[in-house]
């Protein structure tokens, strides 16, 4: 017999069949085993010949801390997406491995993915990062948006996204990001050399990242790209950057282990998180503030944390939530925009003809950008697109499954994690031709028709996609016609940007380009 997925969902002991060769790319049965183990019913005949979980293909790694150790003597913990890639070449589309105290199941064909997401029910839960968690308890905070599960995070997801999923809203933060954009084009003048060389890109565009994206949170900017910055503001960026150079330490062995011993990326990690919160705290009190003195018939401001205030979400909540918003997209937006001007640099062909195209929808270097100017540049779009796709910033995507299942013929039991691969599917000849060459073309509509849906995944997918996706691409669009109506960028070495992991994917070498006005 054939159960309705939603059925399939909602039963006791049910376990989720999925087959990559379905019309969906996705097929739910459900099956009951005996107490001897033998399979039920004539036509679950798949779950019955499913593989033990323990035959999945990967390394044996050693009692207890599986290949960590491996990963802390051979350097790799800081190249996973390189090694995923690998291990994806060894033992094909699925392998498993234990690093630490997580066993991971990974995947990485597009059928298998979506047949994961696609049935990943009511309330999908992905890995949550146990060093976040350990230090918002040690601290007294609540959990936002990216760490909380079940109703209370369906509750937040609901209210975000009625905020930051909305093609409205985007056109709504569009003239104080932009005038960021403009700010960075300024920045970047006064940190030229005589020679127009500017080194570490990454800080620079962290600064811009974050005076960016605190439009959206807080109505104003910063002033970051200002001549003398406020000391919070640099404060913030330096929280966020310590919490990131911890993060894989915190992975490779348990933080429990590193809060027990007091170790020095324990301390760092979570003083980065104390202030984080106590920065966005004070930001957060001045916005209420400024509520309580706003009379009733003025204008209700269109930023993040007012409309959380107003919402009733409490103060605490409303911090949690403001935290892991900004917090998540000022390194994602920050490292995409670097991989993208490296690129644009090595690449002068497609550097011009992106120039012609924003020149030609956006001439006027003094006059507002628009999102209908936007809207008109397909190049543009498909540059970003493809940046993501060599270069995603979101290496690996997880989900927990909430029920058992068989994916790829393996029988996985739920609580195990399973890791999607967007930087593997990437760069697999299977998804895309050419896969190593830089071609924005390829995401035109007319070209796109063919690719598969699920072989791009920068933001996720489904209810636990990326809330902030929106705001990220207006801040990059906007940036980057900005810097292209005003600079030609020039590399002194035409070498490809290699990629670390830091939590997330970002250059290995500091980016240093020359900027040429035009």
């Amino acid at each position: 017999m054939t159960f309705r997925l939603a059925k399939c969902l909602s039963s006791p002991g049910s376990t989720l069949l999925y087959s990559r060769h379905s019309s969906l790319g996705l097929r739910a049965s459900r099956w009951k085993s005996t107490v001897s183990g033998q399979v039920e019913h004539g036509e679950e005949k798949e779950g019955a010949t499913a593989k033990p979980f323990e035959a999945i293909p990967g390394p044996k790694g050693l009692p207890f801390v599986g290949t960590a150790l491996h990963a802390a003597l051979g350097g790799w913990m800081d190249k996973l997406h390189i090694h995923s890639q690998n291990r994806w070449r060894q033992y094909g589309s699925i392998f498993k491995e234990t690093i630490g105290p997580q066993t991971w199941v990974t995947i990485a064909d597009p059928d298998d993915v979506a047949a994961v997401l696609r049935a990943e029910g009511r309330y999908p839960r992905r890995y949550a990062f146990e060093s976040f968690i350990m230090a918002r308890e040690i601290m007294d905070k609540k959990l936002g948006v990216f760490l909380e599960n079940d109703e209370t995070w369906q509750h937040y997801r609901t209210l975000l996204n009625k905020k930051l999923l909305r093609p409205q809203q985007a056109a709504v933060f569009t003239p104080l990001m932009d005038e960021a954009a403009c700010n960075l084009v300024s920045y970047l003048r006064r940190k030229r050399d005589q020679g127009g060389r500017v080194t570490d890109f990454q800080g620079h565009l962290f600064r811009w990242s974050m005076e960016s994206g605190s439009t959206a949170m807080f109505n104003q900017h910063l002033g970051l790209l200002s001549e003398n910055p406020p000391q919070l503001a640099k404060d913030f960026i330096s929280s966020i950057i310590k919490i990131l150079d911890t993060t894989n330490a915190m992975m490779t062995f348990p933080p429990k282990v590193h809060k027990a011993l007091n170790t020095k990326a324990w301390r760092d990690h979570l003083e980065g998180w104390q202030t984080c919160f106590e920065i966005t705290k004070q930001l957060i009190q001045e916005i209420m503030e400024r509520e309580m003195e706003r009379k009733e018939e003025e204008e209700e401001m269109p930023d993040l944390v007012s409309y959380l205030l107003s919402v009733k979400l409490s103060p605490e909540e409303v911090l949690a939530n403001i935290v892991d918003v900004l917090g998540a997209a000022v390194d994602t937006t920050s490292n995409t925009m670097c991989f993208t001007l490296h690129t644009l640099a090595r690449h002068p062909n497609i550097q011009e003809k992106l120039h012609d195209e924003v020149v030609r929808f956006a001439p006027d270097h003094q006059a507002p950008v628009t999102q209908e100017q936007v809207h008109k540049m397909p190049y543009l779009r498909g540059v970003i697109k493809e940046v993501l796709r060599l270069y995603p910033v979101t290496y690996i995507n997880s989900r927990v499954l909430n029920h058992d299942a068989v994916v790829c013929g393996y029988k996985i039991p739920a609580g195990k994690t399973i890791i999607i691969c967007p930087y593997v599917m990437g760069r697999d000849p299977k998804n895309f031709d050419n896969p190593e060459e830089f071609h924005p073309e390829r995401w035109y509509r007319e070209n796109s028709k063919n690719l598969k849906a699920f072989a791009w995944l920068p933001f996720g997918f489904g209810p636990r996609s990326c809330v902030g996706r929106r705001i990220a691409e207006t801040e990059m669009h906007l940036a980057l016609i900005r810097i292209c109506q005003n600079f030609k960028l020039e590399q002194e070495k035409p070498e490809e940007l290699v990629g670390k992991v830091r939590a997330l994917l970002v250059p290995e070498k500091s980016v240093d380009l020359k900027l040429i006005d035009r």
